[in-house]
């Protein structure tokens, strides 16, 4: 018979640790403990012996499987500690591109990458003290909070804690993200505030990449962690997505607490301001999104060392105008990409001069603005009189492409996105072409650069992208004229032209080909050297290219 008080047992067994038996109070028999009571003082002894032998027993398991590994494997029998350890930095992936800034597969394939150490000290003992003792293989820290859920972040906790462990002193790169998912302060509480603590103690050895995809009141608390170890973030990239619309501009100028100085800033939502928390003066590439077009002249202004910049979603300042006061001349700007909104947008040009900008890269979306923006571009081609190279833009009138094409002479790439009726585009720029192949061979890019003597001299890869609407019409009649002779191709004197790209944009209908009368030249062209594709671009994103020889 068991006492009335001996209450709970469903909870005294642990099948793993020692028994601690619990009990409501004491044995209520006055002779001393009840029959049960005494059995079960005894089976604890029992269980603690049990334990500690199945311990013992464990341990002996993995010293044999050890020894049974080094005596049955080359591999690990015959590498030392060290030639293993480069090996697996050598197998260790640098191919890891940005997070994805949602939830999705590739943010699963990005965790797959940086959690190879685990998966190397999987293996065996041998491979896993290996792999934990060498800290090249833990300086890429991940810090996932897309899952909320607290025992998740707890074992995050602890595994962060070895991870930095592991780096030793070595520099580190950062990937936070929450996925994108939209969730209160509260959802990740202590435990997400816990790995953002764990990981911000390491912050005097963030040197190279740091990307945080969070919403803003969480790196605001990521950075106030920061700013208790180092004042100053000096980074290879910084990379800060996530805006939150119902977040002001004012409450991003108050972080963060410490000083970042990035050479390559790629930054979503309202920018930091001009306060001293960002340091532009190191800065050479940047990737901003929703800025508006003062405050994009402003990083051009403070920051001398740029060599890219790439401003997307450029808006209009609202409220504010952009005198002549503001303009720029950037002396070391090689390229420039612009997919603004409005023509408003497109102010950048009119306010910028870059005599050395070796690539362009200009969208606009709005037809009744085309206008507006090929006036821009013009001014701005005459008045920075750059060596341009690459070009990529959107037109639809002729007679501005060819004249705008005119101050270009040294283009190597153009890339042309057409417009509905783009034939009154690209036929005239084609015909063009064709009769100018031919260009004079005593003339140095000294020249060039100073007097157009034909059109398009030094191109060599044109690139045309037709919208749904063209449904693969375009005009292949000019190509073979364009090219000349297959037997003519790379002989001097000639335009250097190697590849022609048409591609047709989520088509709605049946596509048009080529004539029959045109395809066997097109082949010629292709056999001889030339690069002639016809690429379809379905819905799913992926592209197809047209073989000419299924319409023979």
């Amino acid at each position: 018979m068991v006492c009335s008080d001996c209450k709970g047992h469903e909870h005294c067994i642990d099948a793993v640790s020692p028994l601690k038996y619990q009990s409501a109070g004491k044995c209520s028999f006055t002779s001393g403990t009840c029959e049960p009571c005494q059995e079960l003082q005894k089976l604890k002894v029992d269980i603690r012996q049990t334990c500690e032998r199945l311990k013992k027993l464990l341990a002996r398991h993995r010293e044999l499987r050890t020894e049974f590994n080094h005596r049955h494997s080359p591999t690990i029998r015959d590498l030392p500690v060290e030639v293993l350890s480069r090996i697996f930095q050598a197998y260790l992936p640098d191919d890891l591109a940005s997070l994805p800034r949602s939830s999705n597969d590739k943010s699963r394939d990005r965790l797959l990458k940086i959690a190879l150490p685990l998966r190397l000290g999987a293996v065996c003992r041998y491979w896993r003290q290996a792999a934990w003792s060498t800290p090249s293989l833990w300086t890429r820290i991940y810090v996932n909070l897309i899952n909320k859920k607290e025992p998740y972040l707890w074992s995050q906790r602890q595994l962060l804690q070895k991870w930095v462990q592991r780096s030793g002193s070595l520099p580190v790169d950062v990937y936070v993200s929450d996925g994108g998912i939209r969730y209160s302060t509260a959802d990740i509480g202590t435990p997400g505030m816990s790995c953002l603590r764990v990981l911000a103690r390491c912050a005097d050895r963030w040197k190279s990449n740091v990307e945080v995809h969070l919403r803003r009141t969480w790196v605001k608390y990521l950075f106030s962690q920061v700013s208790k170890v180092t004042r100053t973030l000096e980074l290879q990239k910084f990379v800060l997505t996530r805006e939150d619309v119902s977040e002001s501009e004012e409450s991003l100028r108050s972080w963060p607490q410490c000083i970042i100085k990035p050479q390559q800033l790629d930054f979503v939502g309202s920018w930091p301001g001009i306060s001293n928390n960002l340091d532009w003066s190191a800065l050479t590439h940047v990737r901003s999104t929703s800025w508006t077009v003062k405050e994009c002249l402003e990083v051009l202004r403070r920051a001398p060392h740029l060599v890219s910049c790439q401003f997307m979603y450029t808006k209009e300042d609202v409220g504010t105008t952009t005198s002549g006061s503001n303009r720029v001349r950037h002396i070391n700007l090689r390229l420039l990409s612009l997919t603004p909104y409005t023509s408003e947008s497109s102010r950048i040009l009119r306010f910028l001069t870059a005599p050395h900008l070796q690539t362009l890269c200009c969208d606009y979306y709005d037809k009744r603005e085309l206008a507006h923006s090929r006036t821009l571009l013009a001014e701005f081609f005459s008045r920075s009189r750059f060596p341009l190279t690459r070009l990529e833009l959107c037109t639809d009138m002729s007679v501005s492409l060819i004249s705008l094409l005119d101050m270009v002479p040294l283009l190597k790439s153009l890339k042309i996105n057409a417009k509905p009726h783009h034939q009154e585009t690209i036929d005239p720029f084609l015909q063009r072409l064709s009769v100018t192949r031919e260009i004079f061979s005593d003339y140095n890019n000294a020249n060039l650069a100073r007097k157009s003597t034909t059109f398009l001299p030094c191109l060599e890869y044109l690139m045309i992208n037709l919208p749904s609407e063209a449904n693969g019409f375009f005009p292949w009649i000019y190509v073979p004229r364009i090219f000349g002779p297959p037997s003519d191709l790379g002989k001097p004197g000639r335009r250097p032209l190697k590849s022609l790209i048409v591609e047709l944009q989520f088509p709605k209908e049946d596509i048009d080909v080529p004539g029959r009368g045109d395809i066997p030249r097109l082949i010629a062209l292709r056999d001889a050297g030339a690069v002639i594709h016809f690429n379809i671009k379905g819905n799913d994103n992926k592209i197809t290219t047209l073989q000419w020889e299924h319409y023979l």
